[in-house]
């Protein structure tokens, strides 16, 4: 059963690049914070993951661009997990603007560490 979760995020001057650009690494975080979100929304949150010790190991992401940012850009970031075997969860984030075009998708690959 997939998960799905979504959040607002908006893009800082700190995030460019030095083409003004806003960079993978900007995604990428907004996209552990939904994949934190949507955990949290099913029972999960920071706190029990660490008293419990279970951790998300990455294990592969990829990133394809669609649409150039700046600052001050309002995103939606979607995110869906597919929980598979042995632990191993996928995650797919598509990261639109407010007209609904896509600007970035991540698709990652986590395997649960330690849960009970």
């Amino acid at each position: 059963m997939a998960l799905v979760g979504l959040y607002s995020a908006t893009t800082r001057i700190a995030d460019l690049d030095s083409q003004r650009h806003v960079s993978n690494r900007v995604y990428e975080q907004f996209c552990a914070e939904g994949r934190y979100r949507l955990l949290e929304q099913h029972g999960w949150s920071l706190e029990t993951l660490l008293a419990r010790g279970v951790t998300l190991r990455p294990a592969a992401t990829y990133v394809k661009f669609h649409r150039q940012q700046r600052a001050g850009a309002a995103l939606t970031v979607e995110t869906t997990a597919y929980p598979a075997e042995n632990g191993v969860v996928v995650w797919d984030h598509s990261i639109r603007q407010d007209d609904g075009e896509q600007v970035c998708q991540v698709q990652a690959l986590t395997s649960v560490i330690g849960r009970d």
